[in-house]
C-alpha cells in the first residue's frame, strides 16, 4: 500500500480532525456481533463495498475468540481501497480497538477505530462504532466532500450489520 499511517491507539482520539460515530441496537448477543465484526465472515452481506480480508501469517484466517486476532494485521479490501488494520484491543463481546496502519488512498495521517458492545436486558447489544482520524494536509480541504461519503458508508453498514445479526439463529 502506498500510504503509511502512524500507528495509533485511543490516545489520539481527542485530537481527531474527523470523527465518525454510529450507534445501533442489535438483536443479537454481544459475542455474536463481535465475532461477525472481527471475522468479517459474512462481510459482503453487511459491510458496504467490502470484498475480502487477508490476515497476515494466518492460515486459516483467525476468527474470534482466537487469540491470534490481537496484534495481527489484516488487509481489508473494498471496491475502492485497501486498508491494513491491526487489532490493538480485543475483548470479545465488549470492545475492539484497531489501528489503521496503511491505505491505498491518501486519507489520513492516523486513524483509530473503537467498537463497543454493551449487553442489553433483551439479550441484544447496544453497538457503537467510532472512527477517529486526522486527515493528511493534502486531503484536509476535501474533508467536506469525503466525510459525508464515509459517514454514510458506516451508517449504512451499521444498519446492515444490525439487520444481518438479527437474522442469525
Amino acid at each position: 500500500m502506498l500510504f503509511r499511517l502512524q500507528p495509533s491507539d485511543l490516545s489520539f482520539a481527542p485530537r481527531a480532525t474527523s470523527v465518525i460515530d454510529h450507534r445501533a441496537h442489535i438483536a443479537a448477543p454481544p459475542e455474536v456481533v463481535f465475532d461477525e465484526l472481527v471475522s468479517l465472515a459474512h462481510g459482503r452481506e453487511w459491510l458496504e463495498h467490502y470484498l475480502h480480508v487477508e490476515w497476515e501469517g494466518a492460515a486459516p484466517a483467525p476468527v474470534p475468540p482466537d487469540p491470534r486476532v490481537l496484534g495481527r494485521p489484516s488487509d481489508q479490501t473494498f471496491r475502492f481501497m485497501t486498508l491494513r488494520v491491526r487489532v490493538v484491543v480485543a475483548e470479545r463481546g465488549r470492545r475492539l480497538v484497531s489501528s489503521v496502519e496503511a491505505c491505498s488512498l491518501p486519507l489520513a495521517r492516523w486513524m483509530v477505530e473503537e467498537v463497543t458492545f454493551e449487553p442489553t436486558p433483551d439479550g441484544g447489544t447496544d453497538f457503537r462504532w467510532t472512527i477517529s482520524s486526522e486527515a493528511l494536509a493534502v486531503t484536509r480541504p476535501l474533508l467536506p466532500l469525503i466525510q459525508p461519503l464515509f459517514d454514510g458508508l458506516f451508517r449504512r453498514s451499521t444498519a446492515r450489520l444490525a439487520a444481518f445479526c438479527a437474522r442469525l439463529p
